[in-house]
């Protein structure tokens, strides 16, 4: 698959897995700046923790095949158990 096409997919895809994890928790849209960069992220209510599902279903389309460790599922149930590591609020600790 080419990279445009990569990007692409990880966008749809990203912006789906990202509005489901809203949708099922309560979590939120937002802009996480971390040192220069600005990243799309959804972020628990208390922004202990976020995902940038766009770069994670990115990375994911990158490991396809038959050896490849998805783990797009395993994140979801993940956040949905509420297993997550430590943080305090406004932490944005980084998952996925």
């Amino acid at each position: 698959m080419k990279p445009e096409a990569q990007q692409d997919h990880a966008i749809a895809l990203g912006c789906l897995w990202g509005q489901t994890v809203c949708d099922a928790l309560g979590w939120e849209w937002c802009l996480v700046k971390k040192g220069d960069a600005k990243i799309f992220s959804v972020a628990s209510p208390n922004r202990s923790h976020f995902v940038p599902p766009m770069q994670f279903l990115q990375d994911q389309i990158r490991r396809r095949g038959a050896d490849a460790e998805i783990t797009t599922l395993l994140l979801f149930n993940v956040l949905v158990a509420g297993d997550l590591p430590p943080a305090r609020a406004r932490d944005l600790h980084p998952l996925g």
